[in-house]
């Protein structure tokens, strides 16, 4: 009896075996499979990156300037006295740098700082027209400022006047309070007049590229969206698996997620299926049982993409005989005997 059931068992075996050789269907070849899809963004090249500003504020065009000064209305004769009356004077920084104060030259203040246009000022005075040096306080009353819209993901979104020393991608997205906790992936700005610009962010909550802004440019924060990638067929445990930003899986770590191969099926190939920028789908096919698969283990996994282990004619017949033959072993042990 025992003797009769291994002879059928093998016929089947045999039939099976017959019409499953091992499938490799025409896919889309490698080359060309890992240039599709959305890639990581990227800075363009030749951006206007900002400089960073430190030190003192340094005067620019616009500014409203205040400067507490001895009053010096006409020249002043040797004998004049020394000390007059304080009052402020407000000049308006010139298009050119240029400053108009009584009785003297127009002066280039553009660039220099609050201490260096005094002491402008006190060379210009002392001692052409005063004896003894004057005390000269220059301020700030107003400062040139330019709009700048700071929108999506941010503590404060809203448009923001900047100074020119703010005039800079990071200076703009801390004045909005900074990129939101969960963090963000890109960073679109817009410019009138430009064509936009999406720039990466490193660490989900500082752009890349600390960009040099002009002026009436949209910045918009995109929030970060989960992203994840799916193994599923001939696994140990197939499903869903995050993907954090900054991370690059390849399909050997892909298919470590999913607990590997399954042995029991031996799997004859699987398919990798990814959507390119027009969202039609494109697949790769990978041959498990041969080299092939070593060469493979290097392809970088996108986002969104869906690794599929095949279950074939030859996966089902492997399957069926370790169950039928696991199925005698555990229970024909007694048959056999008798």
């Amino acid at each position: 009896m025992a003797k009769r059931i291994l002879i059928i068992s093998a016929m089947v075996v045999g039939v099976l075996l017959a019409g499953c050789g091992k499938e490799s269907p025409n896919a889309t070849d490698l080359g060309s499979f890992s240039t599709l899809g959305p890639r990581p963004v990227t800075a363009p090249p030749n951006l206007q990156h900002a400089v960073i500003v430190s030190g003192p504020y340094r005067v620019v065009a616009g500014d409203l300037l205040s400067l507490t000064m001895p009053t010096v209305v006409q020249a002043l004769t040797p004998d004049a006295p020394s000390i007059q009356d304080i009052k402020p004077i407000q000049c308006r920084v010139a298009e050119s740098g240029m400053i108009d104060l009584p009785n003297i030259s127009p002066l280039n203040v553009g660039g220099k700082t609050l201490t260096e246009v005094e002491l402008m000022v006190v060379q210009a005075y002392c001692p052409k027209f005063v004896r003894e040096r004057p005390l000269v306080v220059a301020q700030v009353l107003e400062y040139k400022t330019n709009k700048v819209s700071i929108l999506g993901g941010v503590e404060k979104p809203g448009v923001y006047d900047l100074r020119s020393d703010e005039m800079s991608l990071a200076a703009a997205i801390m004045k909005a309070g900074g990129i939101l906790q969960q963090g963000s992936s890109v960073v679109r700005v817009q410019a009138p007049g430009h064509k936009d610009l999406i720039l990466p962010v490193n660490d989900q909550n500082v752009p890349a590229v600390n960009l040099a802004l002009k002026g009436g440019e949209t910045v918009t924060i995109d929030r970060l969206s989960p992203e994840y990638f799916t193994v599923t067929g001939l696994v140990a445990k197939g499903g869903t698996y995050p993907y954090p930003p900054g991370k690059t899986y390849n399909l050997a770590q892909a298919l470590g997620f999913a607990g590997g191969l399954d042995n029991e099926a031996e799997p004859d190939y699987l398919r990798i299926v990814r959507k390119d920028n027009t969202n039609q789908s494109h697949t790769i096919v990978v041959n498990v049982a041969s080299t092939e698969l070593t060469k493979a283990t290097d392809i970088e996994i996108h986002p969104g993409d869906m690794i599929y282990v095949e279950q074939t004619p030859a996966t089902k017949t492997r399957q069926f005989v370790r169950s039928f033959f696991g199925h005698m072993g555990a229970n024909g042990g007694y048959a056999l005997a008798k």
